[in-house]
């Protein structure tokens, strides 16, 4: 296992700073031109996180660009913008990077591994939790796509560690069908 490349301290640091904007813009988001001082901001915002990420040796490559892009991409979004996205964003890289370095493996390996993707799932669950509990927003806005149920339908069968991937997935195929003997009972 390498060192953490961001530490408890810091990741405290930038999800704080991130909650800071996302309170920011949430408060220009009232005002009508704050849309346009938003965006500004948001461009500030992910040079700041590019240069602090790299600051620490992250880099952005294929998974956490898409990550890390695409979640800032939303902010330029009126309306999506004022929910707490630059929190997900921060919270969501170092997620993958914090796995990086427990497992010594990159963020492309750890989704390709079964055993590893289901750490990372964890992970996410707990930070996913974690938010809810910190800001009101984002505890509306999961429930509102009930992610809670549906994560945990979702890793039902990870609690169990008899079970292997394939056995899990036939195991989700044979709930979804119709029960067929009894369909043809009856006939």
């Amino acid at each position: 296992m390498k060192d953490q490349r961001i530490t408890s301290n810091v990741m405290i640091l930038m999800v704080l700073f991130a909650l800071f904007i996302d309170t920011i813009e949430l408060i220009l988001g009232v005002v009508a031109i704050g849309e346009f001082v938003n965006s500004l901001i948001d461009i500030a915002v992910t040079g700041i996180y590019l240069f602090w990420f790299w600051a620490y040796k992250v880099d952005f490559k294929k998974t956490r660009a898409l990550i890390f892009f695409g979640i800032a991409a939303l902010e330029f979004i009126p309306v999506v913008n004022v929910l707490p996205l630059w929190i997900i964003d921060v919270v969501a890289v170092i997620i993958t990077v914090r796995m990086e370095d427990r497992l010594g493996m990159s963020t492309e390996q750890i989704l390709n591994d079964p055993g590893k993707r289901k750490i990372l799932q964890k992970g996410i669950t707990k930070a996913v939790s974690v938010a809810a509990n910190l800001n009101p927003e984002v505890k509306a806005a999961l429930a509102a796509t009930r992610w809670p149920q549906r994560n945990t339908n979702q890793l039902k069968g990870v609690r169990n560690q008899d079970n292997t991937p394939d056995q899990i997935r036939q195991n989700k195929i044979a709930a979804q069908q119709p029960n067929k003997s009894n369909a043809n009972t009856q006939s």
